[in-house]
């Protein structure tokens, strides 16, 4: 089917909690509207409706359009979905003071930083700020980069195959671009846990 995605997200988990948050919104509603001078249940719906949109629109994000720059574009939907699903996440523990058990896991994309950093930094380098980049893999660096578009290096149009971009370093002793790519089936594997 022309726009089905295989990277998605099980729905069922988020009927749950949908249903969770209606079972009990009377209460939420009542300890979360006001906590501590904080409206706290507007972040309750908020992340909800995203999680749904999210979740719901995950399975449409075209990775196999034919064009190149199109193919660009939907990558970056892609990751940024997940970083939705993600920050959602981060806020209901921060909402419900409970500790994100994630915030130090290192073992999905086994980089020098931990998953958190580097899922960001594929996010930043794959389109949601290419331009502004302040490292070339995650760790805290003195020189800026700067992404080129990305691409499929495979090169298998209709593929599911791994994308890369071109790091180009502001210092002008760096001569020769990094290649910095990600894998579908890791960023993936991040997100479901």
């Amino acid at each position: 089917m022309k726009g089905k995605n295989r990277y998605i997200l099980d729905s069922s988990l988020l009927e749950k909690f949908k249903q969770a948050v209606s079972d009990h919104d009377d209460y939420l509603i009542n300890t979360y509207s006001n906590y501590n001078g904080k409206n706290l249940w507007s972040l309750i719906c908020s992340a909800k409706d995203w999680l749904s949109v999210s979740v719901n629109g995950l399975p449409y994000i075209e990775l196999n359009h034919s064009h190149d720059d199109v193919r660009s574009l939907n990558v970056l939907q892609l990751i940024t979905t997940y970083d939705i699903v993600l920050q959602s996440i981060k806020q209901l523990h921060r909402v419900f003071e409970m500790d994100y058990p994630l915030k130090l896991d290192d073992s999905v994309f086994n980089a020098a930083v931990f998953d958190d950093v580097y899922f960001a930094q594929i996010r930043a380098c794959f389109g949601a700020h290419p331009v502004d980049l302040r490292s070339s893999d995650g760790t805290k660096n003195t020189d800026k980069y700067f992404a080129s578009w990305s691409s499929d290096i495979s090169n298998n149009i209709g593929g599911y195959g791994d994308y890369s971009v071109y790091l180009y370093s502001n210092n002008p002793d760096v001569v020769q671009p990094i290649r910095f790519s990600m894998s579908f089936a890791k960023i993936h594997e991040y997100a479901i846990k």
